[in-house]
């Protein structure tokens, strides 16, 4: 959805019908914003529950060699597990949730627990003592909830808390977001930060099949445009930030582990219809009549039950989504929302004309929008199957289809504006399949075998088609209307398929249970992205482009002049080994240890360029075959009293990087793709390409993108504390306040950064930074290299709270430093090289980094009651306020001009220097009267003399410091001693 939808969820009309359940939420979200790795990884993450317990007789002697029945009472399914000699107990791979119970029968006494739950991955503890009793009697002992042993820093949300959140997108980011750690962009597709770091460096994994972003190009992190399945099938959400278990890989930010819904004994339902449109919005804005056209509808359900009891469970679930999207931007005097200055009705009208008649080519009109829809369809369907005793297996099959439409070249501050023509579809189908299967071999020996599939097909489309050239019409006013479809679509196509396989062994020798698996993950990708094939025109006015004659045509395409011959194809093999102990040293103190070892393997290389050899020295087509990380892991958990209990660890993670970015050196060899200029060209067709142009392209005569043939996979290191604490308040203020305080530091090794191989150092600029130019022979070959700079710190806080009123709360706050070199904000390699502030292109330095939030609170109120018998009425509100994101002071950049050098100036990212006087920086009385004003007003006079360093400003606003664009260039033309216009 847009901003504008977004911000209309409070006017969001919602009916649910569920088997017991009447949920009503209020949302309240206040946000204070500011203006402003590179692998796939094997990551089968934790799917199962793990149960640790202790027997004793009621002399509190270990009861040695007694079997323990657990029992997860709505499927009916069994495991009987054996303590040993310490009356300690394991079972392994058990189903998320419950209630579970767990009985004992034996010489030595018995007893019966229930009412246990168990979460994902940590173990949880039960103590359990024996009675001398018939076991007719049901003796229950024990705890009925469990401890669960947590190592590292996660949380944790069942599908009892999932039901308690406001969630008026029906998005997986309105759950995650509880967690004080986790901060959503709306501005970047409400992309997923972890810890202050990259949204594209967090895994997402769906009953361990991995379904985060593959390949890259979905800033919301996901295989999918919205959320890959719908939040009815969840059972559990994990948020795993610093899990020490060395089954956890596959991210540097975070990962984000859901478990579906299993069929039980009884058939469980619901079904939702979630309806917004224009006529529950506002009409006018700022004063201004507002025109607006739009609805959208969300609606489906699931469904549990058994097909044989206690045997063969199933879980469907169904979510469909239609949707019109609102139309914002329009020219001057229309009644859109926003209004791009400079141009008219009557100029669009006029340039539509034009196309039709003399190119035989309809952009179509902005009112063509109305009427085109987006859908999204989520299917799940899952099986559950008690084989017998000590054999348990699952299957679950996932499908999503949905699109996206999305605006292009249209801008009210750079006053752009596009028709229909650049407008484009966005459709992705993903397919999942994933087959479990969990086995008790011995009372010591188990194992869990998983094979998964997943496939993900993307289609990027413009609304009238990709045969036509993009075509951009300068006015006189200074304001730029687009045409065509635009530059990225025109040979754009994507696939990707996944294949993994896990298999791990789990023997318990004594206090230690020792865990040992192997891992592997193919992914195989097709890759068509040719930008500019069609060509892209330039013309100077509307009379120009009557007279079909063009200032300019940039033109890219395989030498071959035919796109598909700049397809890439690649796969890769990721391989892990794993080996851990986890010790419970005593009733206190659990102790974790462990290594995991990854490693890649590929037969896909990028094809050689000779010249590029020539010009810079070493190969353009280095892949990551052979390359490999060790990932040690060590964490604890001590319970320190009866109310606290210290845990914390320190281990080594990698992956999670954008398979995009390795895909860059395969697309952009400088062989088969490369490009050419031409200017005044007359008798524009817009289909045809001309034939002097075409014979331009050279084969191997085109800029490259690379991989340091030094490079080493990104890894990072995390180190994490955390003190709970239980507070009883005495009898007024009541019992069980859970207080947990806890700091994560990560430090980034061998992170990626992008440096423009063709560059020289010539020179320095007054105020210090270099200045770069091409080498002799040089071209713009941008490659993928590492740094080791940058860091983050978090310290969190929280509280908790349930009363037996049916209220419970959770207030949380989180404190971020974090710091990167290069944020690494999209794609392609020249936009990671570019689209980040810096004053120095080659070296950059560690900084703010874009995805730190500093200050965040998360706080959560909860109301249940039964006003009517068994049927549950829910009141939930939520509370978010956080800090703005960083922005920087740059200097205004121009294309073609290379001012410091720098290729991607355009992108107005060299840093603001900030002068002490208007004679240090060549400027006259008036001009440095307005900047000295400004520098004053924004903040900037603390770095008098200095580069104004990147994301230092946190604020709504930016401000204007008022200065004509040609001073601008003077001043910094003026710090580089050129006098470049």
């Amino acid at each position: 959805m847009t901003k504008l939808k977004s911000s209309m969820k409070s006017l969001m009309l919602r009916s649910a019908f569920k088997v017991s359940l009447v949920n009503v939420a209020a949302s309240i979200a206040i946000a204070f914003t500011g203006t402003a790795a590179l692998v796939i990884q094997a990551q089968a993450q934790v799917t199962t529950a793990h149960l640790v317990g202790t027997v004793v007789t009621a002399e509190k002697q270990p009861a040695v060699n007694v079997l323990v029945t657990v029992t997860h009472v709505p499927s009916g399914t069994v495991k009987v597990v054996r303590t040993n000699a310490k009356g300690v107990f394991n079972a392994m791979g058990l189903r998320v949730g419950g209630p579970y119970s767990i009985s004992v029968k034996s010489g030595l006494g018995n007893a019966k627990v229930g009412n246990i739950f168990l979460g994902i991955g940590n173990a949880s503890n039960v103590n359990i003592t024996l009675e001398a009793t018939t076991f007719e009697e049901i003796v229950v002992t024990g705890s009925p909830t469990t401890n669960k042993i947590q190592m590292g820093t996660s949380i944790s949300i069942g599908a009892d808390a999932i039901a308690g959140i406001p969630t008026a997108s029906r998005e997986i980011y309105d759950l995650v977001q509880v967690d004080p750690l986790v901060s959503i962009d709306p501005e970047n597709k409400n992309a997923i930060s972890i810890g202050g770091m990259n949204n594209r460096f967090n895994s997402v994994t769906i009953d361990g099949v991995k379904q985060n972003d593959d390949f890259g190009l979905n800033n919301g992190g996901f295989p999918t445009q919205r959320s890959p399945i719908s939040l009815d099938v969840i059972q559990r959400i994990d948020i795993n930030v610093a899990p020490f278990d060395v089954q956890y890989n596959g991210f540097l930010g975070g990962n984000i582990n859901i478990v579906t819904k299993s069929g039980t004994n009884n058939f469980h339902g619901s079904t939702f219809f979630d309806y917004r449109s224009a006529s529950l919005t506002g009409k006018k804005l700022d004063g201004n009549d507002v025109g607006l056209n739009f609805n959208e509808k969300i609606y489906g359900g699931m469904l549990s039950g058994p097909v044989i009891k206690d045997k063969l469970f199933f879980t469907v679930g169904f979510e469909e989504l239609k949707s019109t999207k609102p139309i914002e931007t329009g020219p001057q005097g229309s009644v859109f929302a926003n209004k791009v200055p400079g141009v008219t009705q009557a100029d669009l009208d006029l340039i539509r004309s034009i196309s039709k008649t003399k190119y035989n080519f309809d952009p179509g009109t902005l009112t063509d929008l109305n009427n085109i829809n987006e859908k999204d369809r989520k299917i799940f369907a899952k099986i559950d199957w008690n084989i017998n005793e000590n054999n348990r297996a699952q299957f679950t099959y996932q499908y999503d289809k949905g699109n996206v439409l999305n605006p292009q070249n249209t801008s009210v501050s750079r006053r752009h504006i596009a028709l229909p023509s650049q407008w484009y579809n966005k459709t992705e189908i993903l397919k999942s399949y994933s087959l479990g299967i969990f086995s008790d071999w011995t009372e010591n020996f188990s194992t869990e075998v998983r094979v998964s599939r997943k496939t993900v097909t993307t289609r990027q489309e413009s609304l009238k088609g990709n045969k036509f050239a993009q075509m951009q019409i300068n006015l006189p006013t200074g304001a730029v209307v687009y045409i065509g479809p635009d530059r990225y679509r025109h040979a754009n196509k994507l696939n990707n398929s996944t294949w993994q396989i896990k298999v791990k062994g789990t023997y318990y020798l004594g206090d230690h249970e020792i865990t040992g698996g192997f891992e592997r993950e193919t992914l195989d990708v097709f890759n068509l992205f040719v930008n500019d094939s069609r060509g892209i025109y330039t013309f100077n006015s509307i009379a120009d482009f009557n007279n079909r004659d063009a200032a300019s045509l940039s033109y890219k395409n395989a030498y071959t002049n035919n796109a598909n011959d700049g397809a890439a194809r690649f796969k890769y093999n990721v391989n892990s080994l794993y080996l851990q102990d986890r010790w419970t040293v005593n009733d206190n103190l659990t102790m974790l240890g462990g290594v995991r070892y990854d490693w890649y393997t590929t037969g896909s290389t990028p094809k050689f360029n000779q010249n590029f050899m020539n010009r810079n020295g070493f190969k353009n087509n280095t892949t990551l075959n052979g390359s490999h990380v060790v990932m040690p892991r060590f964490a604890f958990n001590y319970l320190a009293g009866d109310r606290t209990t210290i845990r914390g660890g320190i281990g080594k993670f990698s992956g999670g990087s954008p398979n995009v970015w390795v895909s860059n050196t395969y697309t952009n060899d400088g062989v088969t793709i490369v490009s050419t200029r031409a200017k005044n060209i007359s008798n524009v067709d817009g289909f045809v390409i001309p034939k002097a142009v075409q014979d331009a392209l050279v084969q191997g005569n085109g800029s490259a993108n690379y991989m340091d043939p030094n490079f080493k996979i990104p890894s990072v290191w995390k180190f994490n504390i955390a003190v709970q604490h239980d507070f009883d308040l005495g009898e007024t203020m009541g019992d069980n306040y859970i207080v947990t305080a806890e700091v994560l530091y990560a430090k980034p090794k061998n992170s990626a950064t992008w440096i423009d191989a063709g560059l020289v150092q010539t020179g320095k600029a007054m105020d210090g930074r270099p200045i770069y130019a091409l080498k002799t022979g040089g071209k713009d070959d941008l490659g993928v290299t590492n740094t080791d700079g940058g860091s983050s710190t978090v310290f969190a806080l929280s509280l908790k709270k349930k009363f037996e009123n049916g209220v419970d709360f959770n207030v949380s706050y989180a404190y971020t430093d974090s710091k990167d070199v290069n944020p690494g904000t999209s794609s392609t390699a020249t936009s990671n090289y570019g689209k980040y502030a810096t004053f120095d292109i080659q070296h950059p330095t560690a900084a703010i980094s874009n995805y730190e939030v500093r200050n965040r609170i998360v706080a959560q109120l909860n109301y249940r009651k039964e006003f009517f018998k068994d049927l549950e009425s829910r009141f939930g509100l939520l509370f978010i306020a956080q800090s703005g994101r960083g922005f920087s002071y740059t200097f205004n950049g121009s294309w073609g001009k290379r001012p410091f050098g720098d290729s991607q100036s355009g992108r107005d990212r060299q840093l603001f220097y900030v002068p002490n006087n208007g004679a240090e920086v060549g400027l006259n009385a008036a001009d440095w009267t307005k900047l000295n004003s400004f520098i004053k007003s924004s903040g900037l006079d603390k770095y008098r003399g200095k580069i104004a360093p990147r994301n230092a400003f946190n604020s709504r606003t930016r401000g204007n410091p008022g200065l004509t664009l040609n001073s601008l260039r003077k001043f910094r033309d003026y710090l580089k001693g050129t006098g470049v216009s």
